[in-house]
């Protein structure tokens, strides 16, 4: 496995006595703020705002109505979030501080300031995201506890304590950063501060934390659970690495989706960034198992069928089989085998086993001659179900006296008529997969000599 983990934390530590003062004020690469609005033509809006605005340099908290110079009636509220706090698992909180700074681009005077503009924070708990947080979008909020900013007419920066709100925000894993809005949103109020967009760092929302026994969270360090894996050939392998507080992904070959597919052997990394400026990188090989040919599947290499007949078939079923594969193409349990040749079956078993084995047919001139097979399936699909020996020609036999023994001697079949073959069955049940013995006492029509024909044959269910 090859692992890079890095980390570009956005904020400064300063030691006093016993107690640990962090101050968070991240950049515009590191950090997560919005502002979203609900009017249906302000900035272009689409409707009731589907607009994003988590690239702007201000955050704008904020009830008006239409105007001359044409603003619509709107609301305005911002959200903000420090994600390295959600690295603190737990401390003992002395104070939080949030520190705000007016937006000095504004078009109000003195940082857009307006008849009632005091403000509620509330803490948010779902997840947004910076780049796509809408009216329609924003996420829900804690109601029940909140800090205030009060209504201040001239002002370069709002000092406020988020000390509930922050100690909150680490005992609870659903906290997702600050909801700010208008305590009435009635007109007029309006409040406008510099983002982490704005171009003088110093002026991004800042959070001052002073606290003591900080237990930071242990950092991922792997993103698969394992440096590799292997599949079967057949097999394909989807790698997916979705992490809901991700804002980015970055794979091999340039995709940018939480997931790949993958199909060959190959070693796959892939790089995830976090809001908190983190970037984890981590590299699975993948690895495509062989062909683990094992033979054994016919029981002989070699058959006989008489020349220029039609029909012949050979079949061979197991129900662990996954898949078949025929030389030919063909993928079923049955082959047609009318032609002379070399034939090849695979049997795909589950764990990458495949089973192989290679039969060659041979023809011959049959007239009335007589052939006997050495092996047939019993199993009810017409082809090869019954066992009895084979000529060219009807008419063959002027005698035929057929019968079969299992491999204790007992007589498990006999037939006197060269068209009823065996079926498979000994006392009215279904004989067992083994070999038997069949002897055939015969003479062909039109000879005068009696012949007797002994051999094996294999019954397979």
């Amino acid at each position: 496995m090859k692992l890079l983990l890095s980390y570009f934390f956005c904020f400064s530590i300063v030691f006093c006595h016993a107690q640990t003062t962090l101050i968070f004020q991240p950049n515009s690469d590191c950090t997560k703020d919005a502002f979203i609005n609900n009017s249906d033509s302000w900035n272009g809006g689409p409707g009731l705002d589907q607009n994003n605005y988590g690239t702007q340099q201000y955050l704008r908290i904020e009830a008006w109505t239409a105007n001359s110079n044409g603003s619509p009636e709107h609301d305005s509220r911002a959200l903000i979030d420090f994600p390295e706090l959600h690295q603190i698992v737990s401390c003992d909180v002395s104070q939080a501080t949030l520190v705000l700074y007016a937006n000095p681009n504004i078009t109000f005077a003195n940082g857009g300031q307006a008849e009632t503009n005091d403000v509620d924070i509330f803490r948010i708990i779902e997840p947004w995201e910076e780049l796509g947080v809408t009216w329609l979008t924003q996420p829900d909020f804690d109601e029940n506890l909140k800090a205030e900013i009060p209504q201040n007419n001239d002002y370069d920066s709002i000092v406020v304590d988020v000390t509930e709100l922050v100690t909150k925000m680490i005992e609870l894993e659903d906290s997702h950063g600050f909801f700010l809005k208008q305590k009435n949103e009635n007109p007029y109020g309006s409040m406008d501060f510099a983002s982490s967009q704005y171009a003088d760092p110093t002026k991004a929302p800042k959070l001052i934390l002073e606290a003591n026994n900080i237990v930071y969270a242990e950092p991922i360090t792997e993103i698969f659970a394992s440096p590799d894996t292997t599949l079967c050939f057949n097999q394909s392998l989807i790698l997916s690495v979705a992490d809901p507080t991700a804002i980015s992904y970055e794979w091999y070959d340039g995709s940018t989706s939480s997931a790949v597919g993958i199909t060959e052997d190959g070693s796959y990394w892939v790089k995830i960034k976090y809001a908190n400026c983190t970037e984890l990188i981590d590299t699975l090989d993948v690895v495509f198992g062989d062909y683990n040919l094992t033979p054994g599947i016919f029981f002989d290499s070699l058959i006989t069928i008489c020349e220029n007949t039609t029909g012949n078939t050979f079949s061979f079923s197991d129900p662990l089989a996954l898949d078949y594969e025929w030389s030919d193409g063909s993928t079923g349990n049955i082959i047609d085998i009318s032609n002379p040749g070399t034939y090849w079956l695979n049997m795909y078993y589950f764990g990458c086993d495949v089973f192989t084995d290679t039969i060659t047919v041979m023809t011959e001139t049959c007239n009335c001659e007589v052939i006997f097979p050495n092996v047939f399936t019993p199993d009810g699909d017409q082809l090869n179900d019954f066992f009895s020996p084979i000529t060219e020609e009807t008419n063959c036999f002027e005698k035929y006296d057929l019968t079969i023994y299992n491999r204790w001697g007992n007589k498990v079949f006999t037939s006197t008529n060269p068209t009823i073959g065996w079926d498979g069955k000994y006392e009215s049940k279904n004989a067992n997969s083994d070999v038997y013995v069949f002897i055939l006492k015969y003479k062909l029509a039109g000879e005068t000599k009696e012949q007797v024909e002994k051999g094996d044959l294999t019954l397979i269910r």
